[in-house]
């Protein structure tokens, strides 16, 4: 009387830990079990990792790390490891889909005694843009140690509408990726009527199109431009008169030219009342384009949640 048995106390003590308590474990480039409480009356010696509200993995890995969960339950989930090229990895004692571990962030997972999931992961169609310097190559370690990847790069690639039916029911039942790469994303029009150039079509979903440069090859491309002083056209330069063209019986629409090289004028006069000049411009030869990307910077890589 007046004492708490063992088994009521470990009762009270696992539920303090799944409440509370911080495991923290260690890395060492070797596979880890997490600890279990043990069978109904045994002593206490908790609280244990299996039974910790979070998990918090430390150490300069240099191999990929499988973490096992042996019982069912919600776990968060904080890879504080200096992970490099490796994952850590988290899956069920029951054998089914793994995860990977997010480093440097808190995770919420889910066992259910077969597989691992996440939680809190943003809804399917969430696009995601990641600093990561290897996205011209795929995903981030700790995505590639999912047995079914959250994300997917915006490649044009196609992937397996059953493994990912939402995602393919959200792309108009479509089993291909946006090719996001080295565009910019827009959204739809809404009624605005903004994006129309080019081709595209800001009302269509996916819509793509544009170009890197635009080629001058129309007048109404230009610049309206008045000559004033000098206009130079190949090897000779016309003296544009101040008062207008002279349109009278001896001259009618005629213009002196003069020798571009030394300025001297020549003797001839031009005698046709209208003049074509052949490989005459306005503005500059080469480039015939212009660039017609803004001011940009290369940030990473855009996935697409996907299941």
């Amino acid at each position: 009387m007046g004492s708490w048995n063992q088994p009521c106390n470990a009762n009270f003590s696992a539920t303090d830990s799944l409440v509370g308590n911080i495991a923290t474990i260690g890395l060492t480039n070797a596979p880890v079990t997490l600890s279990t409480p043990p069978n109904s009356g045994a002593a206490w010696a908790g609280p244990y990792q299996s039974q910790s509200a979070l998990l918090r993995f430390t150490g300069a890995i240099t191999a990929n790390i499988v973490i096992t969960i042996p019982v069912p339950g919600f776990f968060i989930i904080e890879n504080r490891c200096q992970v490099g090229a490796f994952y850590v990895q988290l899956a069920s004692s029951g054998g089914g889909n793994a995860i990977g571990a997010p480093p440097g962030q808190k995770t919420y997972v889910f066992n259910d005694g077969t597989n691992m999931d996440y939680v809190d992961l943003p809804p399917v169609g969430t696009y995601l843009d990641l600093a990561y310097a290897g996205g011209n190559s795929g995903l981030p370690a700790w995505m590639t140690a999912c047995t079914v990847s959250p994300y997917l790069v915006c490649n044009g690639s196609v992937f397996n509408q059953a493994t990912y039916p939402q995602l393919y029911a959200l792309l108009g039942n479509s089993n291909v990726t946006p090719d996001l790469r080295g565009r910019v994303r827009a959204s739809f029009n809404q009624g605005t009527g903004r994006i129309s150039a080019s081709g595209v079509s800001g009302d269509t979903f996916l819509a793509a199109g544009g170009a890197d440069t635009e080629a001058l090859g129309n007048t109404n491309q230009l610049p309206q431009f008045t000559p004033s002083g000098t206009v130079t056209l190949n090897s000779l330069a016309f003296s544009a008169p101040t008062s207008g063209f002279s349109n009278d019986a001896t001259n009618p629409g005629r213009v002196p030219v003069t020798n571009s090289g030394s300025g001297v004028p020549c003797a001839a006069i031009l005698a046709s009342s209208s003049l074509t000049f052949t490989g005459a411009q306005v503005g500059s030869a080469s480039p015939s384009s212009f660039n017609t990307i803004p001011p940009v910077q290369i940030a990473g890589v855009t996935l697409i949640r996907a299941g």
